[in-house]
């Protein structure tokens, strides 16, 4: 299985495995980004649950979903993400997190300003099964009381 997608300015790979309870989330908050110069690249590691089926249902024309028959373990898989992606700048993102709505934009930006940085980074904040804020990070939610 598999679908794809055409070369853009940014690639974000997803390397999935028994991702099927997250991993909708976290493919919507990358089509979702204000910065739509953007492919993003699963690579799923031969899952076992809905995973695959669900990144394919999920995906649109920026989506290249790649199911891989066999299992390699996450390094090799995210090695696997990285060989595939074709693009000025690559960002992981794991199949159970989720990127704010300027992540991909904001980084994008630093890189362009400054092309002698390799590399940026960002803050990031743990959140419970309800969306609201268990520490890390310095981004708050206020949506959410404790």
């Amino acid at each position: 299985m598999q679908t794809t997608a055409s070369v853009a300015r940014v690639a974000v790979c997803m390397p999935t495995y028994q991702g099927s309870r997250y991993v909708e989330e976290a493919i919507w908050s990358v089509l979702g980004q204000s910065y739509r110069d953007l492919r993003l690249l699963v690579c799923d590691d031969a899952s076992t649950d809905a995973t695959a089926e669900i990144a394919l249902r999920t995906a649109d024309s920026r989506t290249e979903v790649v199911v891989f028959p066999e299992r390699m373990g996450l390094g090799r898989n995210w090695n696997r993400c990285l060989r595939l992606a074709r693009a000025d700048y690559i960002a992981f993102l794991h199949q159970d997190d989720v990127l704010t709505p300027d992540s991909i934009a904001e980084r994008a930006g630093v890189l362009d300003a400054a092309p002698d940085v390799a590399m940026v980074y960002s803050d990031f904040r743990c959140i419970d099964a309800s969306g609201c804020d268990i520490g890390g990070g310095h981004i708050a939610n206020p949506k959410c009381s404790k």
